[in-house]
């Protein structure tokens, strides 16, 4: 229960650190309330980094409440109600976190940004400046302004960062089930976080690679593989329904053969 506390807390001042830091290098006058949201989402560095280890933090300390998970186990009738269970859980977990995320940007905005749901001179100037281009493509960037209002846009990635973290939690929990160990998955899960995070701002020349990779697929401003229109939006939603699907799908070929276990 501590470490959850101590999750809570440490993901509220983060949040907050970030908004403080949007603050002090941009004038207020150039900002509302989308553009925390929009800038935290887009971020490889504050998923792919704190983010990231925040919510394995939490997962790993709820899951490691044996007891209650053992009655959950014995209370139902089969292992297939357990594994639905499981899955239920990543997926309000997931949920939870990303809307604590989202809710505290909104929140923080509230007091002294501008409210109106239209692309801020921040955004605009992000669109144009050279300066920037390593952290953000100008030319998904615009796309995005012409195409989709602030509002929408949020939307888009508060779901997009949802699915990145029940991917997470999803394959931790399958990890478990093969080895049945938690402290390994974690940190095979770290491991492919790693590579993702090499494949995304590496330059390993296969772009194959890197379209399959999580950050390419969560950071909608990363840079495009091929044309930009509305599909390089579809490809990663159909991306992330697939990856979600695939992974639940595995989970229950694995469950089945395989014993329930508690560790000690």
């Amino acid at each position: 229960m501590k470490i959850n506390y101590f999750v809570l807390i440490a993901l509220i001042t983060y949040v907050f650190s970030e908004y403080l830091l949007l603050l002090k290098y941009n004038n207020v006058s150039q900002l509302n309330i989308y553009d925390i949201s929009i800038s935290l989402s887009n971020s490889y560095l504050a998923i792919a980094y704190m983010l990231f280890l925040l919510f394995c933090l939490l997962y790993y300390n709820i899951t490691s409440n044996k007891g209650f998970y053992k009655y959950v186990f014995l209370k139902n009738s089969s292992s297939m109600e357990w594994y639905k269970f499981n899955v239920y859980k990543i997926f309000l977990y997931s949920f939870t976190f990303a809307t604590v995320i989202f809710s505290q940007c909104f929140l923080q905005g509230v007091i002294k940004l501008d409210l109106n749901n239209s692309w801020s001179q921040y955004i605009v100037n992000l669109a144009s400046n050279n300066t920037i281009t390593y952290l953000y493509s100008q030319e998904m960037l615009s796309y995005i302004m012409k195409t989709f209002s602030p509002l929408t846009f949020v939307l888009i990635n508060f779901f997009f960062v949802i699915c990145f973290f029940i991917v997470i939690g999803l394959s931790i929990f399958i990890l478990s089930l093969i080895i049945k160990n938690k402290i390994i998955s974690f940190s095979i899960m770290f491991f492919i976080n790693c590579l993702n995070i090499v494949i995304y701002t590496g330059d390993l020349g296969v772009d194959f690679i890197r379209k399959i990779s999580l950050y390419y697929n969560l950071i909608i401003l990363s840079f495009p593989i091929g044309d930009i229109n509305v599909f390089s939006i579809v490809y990663r939603i159909l991306y992330w329904v697939i990856l979600i699907t695939v992974l639940i799908i595995i989970g229950n070929i694995i469950k089945s053969k395989v014993d329930f276990y508690y560790e000690k």
